[in-house]
C-alpha cells in the first residue's frame, strides 16, 4: 500500500512541475500626442487572439499570458494603429502613444430643386 502511495505521490509532483507553467500580467497605458490618455483605445495580442480595451485613464491590464513572444496592436478611431513585438517572460509594463492618422475626405456637394419641384407641384 505504502509503494502505490509513493508512487501516486511522485506522480502527481511531476505533474505539477511539468504543468506549473507561470502566468503573467501585461499592463500599460495608451495616449495620446499630447500625453492625455485614450479610453476606449484597442489592444491585441496575437497569436493567441486575447485582448481588452483601456479605461478611463487610458490603462489596460491583460492577464493569464504564458511566457513567449507576441504582436501587440493597439488601435483607436482617428489615430494610426501601432503594431510592436513584445516579449513576456515576467509581469510587462507596455505604454503606447498613439499619432493622430490624417485623412481627407472627398468634397459632398448637396443641391436641391425644391422650388421648381414645389412649382410643378402646383401647376
Amino acid at each position: 500500500m505504502s509503494r502505490f502511495f509513493k508512487l501516486l505521490l511522485g506522480m502527481s509532483i511531476l505533474y505539477g512541475i511539468s504543468n506549473g507553467q507561470s502566468l503573467y500580467e501585461l499592463k500599460g497605458s495608451i495616449v495620446d500626442e499630447n500625453k492625455m490618455s485614450l479610453p476606449g483605445a484597442s489592444v491585441f495580442l496575437y497569436p493567441i487572439n486575447k485582448g481588452t480595451t483601456t479605461d478611463l485613464q487610458g490603462k489596460f491590464v491583460i492577464n493569464k499570458l504564458q511566457e513567449g513572444t507576441y504582436k501587440i496592436e493597439v488601435s483607436f478611431m482617428g489615430y494610426q494603429t501601432l503594431a510592436d513585438t513584445i516579449t513576456i517572460s515576467e509581469d510587462t509594463m507596455f505604454n503606447a502613444q498613439l499619432n493622430i492618422s490624417v485623412m481627407s475626405l472627398n468634397e459632398v456637394v448637396v443641391s436641391d430643386n425644391y422650388i421648381e419641384t414645389r412649382k410643378k407641384k402646383n401647376r
